[in-house]
């Protein structure tokens, strides 16, 4: 997700209105993707409600997620890696995601899905 809002939007922050971009823009690629036939895979924490139901329109009973977590300290480093020293940032995101859900979307319609 982080690859797709740096795309779309090359100056932004880690904002809940700039992640919510980075999903549209994933989440339409996907659908694409999906009615040419192929498959799709989406990597996203997917903490929001919102985002999953989308996720579920999209791809419905084809949808197969996979949990990927990490400790505390992990989450804090990559916060970093990202540019994240801020605390209050750091703060901000870790508010935004509740402890880790789904981070990988395989997303396949079709036989053989």
């Amino acid at each position: 997700m982080d690859a797709t809002r740096q795309r779309l939007l090359p100056e932004a922050a880690h904002t809940r209105a700039d992640r919510k971009v980075a999903y549209r823009g994933m989440h339409f690629a996907a659908e694409l993707l999906l009615a040419a036939g192929a498959g799709a895979v989406l990597d996203a924490p997917y903490d929001q409600p919102e985002n999953r139901a989308e996720l579920a329109r999209i791809a419905g009973s084809e949808c197969k997620l996979i949990e990927c977590h990490v400790t505390p300290g992990v989450a804090a480093a990559r916060l970093r890696e990202r540019g994240l020293d801020d605390p209050g940032a750091a703060r901000s995101h870790r508010r935004a995601s509740p402890p880790p859900g789904p981070r990988l979307s395989l997303l396949r319609r079709g036989p053989g899905a």
